[in-house]
């Protein structure tokens, strides 16, 4: 089977840095969280200072999604 092309090259260093830092956050802001484990596993790295907004484009997310917020709860 052919592997399907991407009509963009795949992020790397700083670029990939943040968008893991972003999928990171969008998870334990989106998800319950059943243990302190996870959240720890799962937030280390992301930084504090990270905002995202939901323009409305994305489903059912939060508006705003907050590091600070969301990492010291």
């Amino acid at each position: 089977m052919k592997q399907a092309e991407t009509p963009y090259p795949a992020p790397k260093g700083e670029l990939k840095n943040k968008l893991d830092s972003i999928k990171k956050l969008l998870v334990v802001a989106n998800h319950p969280l059943y243990n302190t484990k996870y959240k720890n596993e799962e937030t280390i790295g992301i930084p504090h200072d990270m905002r995202i907004f939901n323009t409305g484009q994305m489903g059912r997310i939060l508006p705003e999604i907050s590091g600070t917020y969301f990492l010291n709860r």
